[in-house]
């Protein structure tokens, strides 16, 4: 069984203006309707006056952060430890360079790193690691 996790594509592929025309704005079938507001102001959130409908691109890429997130938390899964010996044998995730014949998982879920390190941060925890 394949994973793809990057389906920014698929979605290129749909004619999302037409579906979100039609199911959003047509009266019946054959019938424009008006279309009141743009898809853009939809997606705003609704304690700013929108209806929170997920963006798809940025609901993606905040997938694919939380899978490189367990690529740092479970270093033992089988997903990182073959992603490990492929693509960073000597590095960690965080330092991880994408590589020469990247596969589509790893390329996708390397994308979304530099959002995970930009949401990353550091705690003290009981202080054992930190030197003064």
């Amino acid at each position: 069984m394949a994973l793809k996790l990057d389906m920014s594509k698929a979605y290129d592929r749909v004619e999302w203006p037409f579906i979100k025309g039609v199911f959003w704005w047509q009266k019946s079938h054959g019938k424009r309707g008006i279309h009141w507001c743009n898809w853009n102001s939809l997606c705003v959130p609704k304690d700013e006056g929108g209806m929170e409908f997920r963006n798809f691109n940025s609901f993606n890429i905040a997938l694919l952060a939380k899978q490189g997130w367990r690529l740092l938390r479970n270093p033992n899964s089988l997903l990182a430890r073959t992603l490990k010996a492929k693509y960073f044998k000597d590095l960690d995730f965080l330092n991880s360079r994408l590589g020469n014949v990247p596969s589509l998982t790893w390329q996708s879920i390397w994308s979304a790193k530099g959002l995970l390190m930009k949401g990353m941060g550091w705690s003290i925890g009981d202080g054992k690691k930190v030197s003064i």
